[in-house]
């Protein structure tokens, strides 16, 4: 069974490129070298207003819970995790992760 991994991240107003730039050139690499594949990236809302953070959710993927258990292992050992995280910390307002699994209609 499938695991999602929801990352919710509340970005600071004005700095949502340079956020999506670091996920992509920093985080996704090694994420992917862990076993995650990205699923979908949403943003709220979904044009820039002044003044106004936006919320950004990203949604991974890993074959099942061993693959998931798997990852977060090389994660606590992977220094990039955590000097990614610091990097972005200016950028951003607080962060979650969230773990589940999502349902295709045919399993509805």
């Amino acid at each position: 069974m499938p695991i999602s991994i929801l990352d919710r991240i509340v970005v600071r107003p004005g700095c949502l490129e340079q956020l999506l730039v670091g996920l992509r050139q920093q985080y996704l690499p090694n994420a992917q070298a862990r076993g995650m594949t990205l699923s979908a990236v949403h943003i709220l809302p979904p044009e820039e207003i002044d003044g106004v953070p936006q919320e950004v959710t990203v949604v991974w993927t890993v074959p099942d819970f061993q693959a998931f258990f798997a990852m977060r292992g090389q994660a606590c050992f992977d220094p990039t995790v955590t000097a990614f995280w610091e990097w972005c910390a200016p950028l951003i307002e607080r962060r979650e992760r969230r773990i589940g699994r999502m349902l295709a209609e045919a399993d509805l």
